[in-house]
């Protein structure tokens, strides 16, 4: 099994509208669209046969989910060569936190990133530092619920862009939507 934040060269197998088949590591995986160079620049689109590096976003998921953009492989390398998080933040004693993520995803309509994954299954929700709020799914306060809180702030946004606020260019692509993991206590500030 491949392990997030892994990093090989992929050969491409299949190139279809969603995204590149690859193969890694005597595995099938997969590059969605949005995370190949070509989707956001001029590097030409993958074809058969290509060989990339690529970095693991999600070893969970079959196929697993590979990225090829440059700053995905610089963020994995920079979670693979500093003090892990468990390390300056101990987790709580005991197993963590057993997440049904099927569901979480069906009910979010995303799937959330690996880490953000582990961070819950290692960490559980609540308070960082008395700063940092992490969201966690299934919480029984809707305050600290991630699937609560992301229709909640879907609403609000909504609000906010039609009464005329800008939206960020980023989100102008269909389908594309913000999911908060997080947000800075007392601040009214949210992470997606």
């Amino acid at each position: 099994m491949l392990a997030d934040h892994q990093e090989c060269d992929v050969v491409v197998t299949a190139v279809a509208p969603a995204g590149t088949a690859v193969h890694a590591d005597g595995h099938d995986d997969f590059i969605d669209r949005t995370k190949h160079p070509s989707w956001w620049s001029d590097t030409p689109r993958a074809a058969v046969g290509d060989v990339m590096r690529a970095v693991v976003l999600d070893g969970t998921r079959t196929p697993t989910r590979f990225s090829a953009l440059p700053s995905d492989i610089r963020t994995a390398r920079g979670l693979r060569h500093t003090e892990p998080l468990a390390r300056l933040c101990p987790p709580p004693s005991g197993d963590g936190r057993a997440v049904r993520w099927a569901a979480v995803e069906e009910a979010l309509g995303i799937a959330p990133p690996a880490d953000y994954k582990q961070l819950v299954r290692t960490h559980g929700g609540g308070l960082f530092a008395g700063v940092l709020h992490l969201l966690e799914p299934g919480c029984p306060d809707a305050t600290y619920d991630v699937v609560a809180r992301t229709t909640e702030r879907a609403e609000i946004l909504a609000e906010l862009w039609a009464g005329g606020e800008e939206r960020p260019p980023e989100l102008l692509e269909g389908g594309t939507r913000l999911a908060p993991w997080g947000y800075a206590e007392g601040s009214g500030r949210f992470l997606y």
